[in-house]
């Protein structure tokens, strides 16, 4: 038997998937206010109310998830832009003093962690040893990550799949 939160799935996919995670509360408050017209109502209100399901509460959660939808996709750009700012700041400040202390920490870096990884690879690891290596080796990988995001920038990919998402929210093609 489907449950309340299985027609939501259906329904709304971005909002039933929300109840699933750490954004159930905003999720729910998106389907009570959309079904009930209140952002507080009960899990047992809205289950009662899908029980009871008309066209128009579809039609009502399918735009309730579009605006839910449209709303991440803008806390999730300001994020990146906050980030983006923080790179350049740090990128303007390096330009600024001619400061060779990032370009040395991003070489040192990159130095031990492909100096670790031919050790790795050339020489058999100690099962005693295999898991601070291992630690070590993913600390390090993503200090590589961040560095070349530093000097190059993030993937311009997650910028074209936002735009993506959100013309698909707006119900544009």
């Amino acid at each position: 038997m489907a449950t309340w939160k299985d027609v939501i799935r259906n329904v709304a996919p971005a909002l039933g998937t929300a109840l699933l995670g750490p954004a159930a509360g905003a999720a729910l408050r998106v389907v009570s206010t959309a079904l009930l017209g209140k952002p507080d109502a009960t899990e047992a209100e809205v289950e009662a109310r899908i029980a009871n399901w008309t066209p128009a509460d579809e039609l009502a959660l399918r735009t309730a998830e579009q605006q839910f939808t449209l709303g991440l996709l803008d806390k999730v750009t300001a994020a990146e832009e906050i980030d983006a700012g923080d790179r350049a700041s740090a990128r303007e400040r390096e330009k600024g003093l001619k400061d060779w202390t990032p370009q040395a920490l991003a070489v040192g870096t990159f130095g031990a962690f492909f100096t670790l990884i031919f050790l790795m690879v050339a020489h058999a690891i100690p099962p005693a040893n295999a898991q601070p290596i291992t630690i070590f080796a993913s600390i390090l990988a993503g200090a590589v990550t961040q560095i070349l995001n530093y000097y190059f920038g993030s993937s311009s990919g997650s910028a074209a799949a936002r735009d993506v998402i959100r013309r698909i929210a707006e119900g544009k093609k």
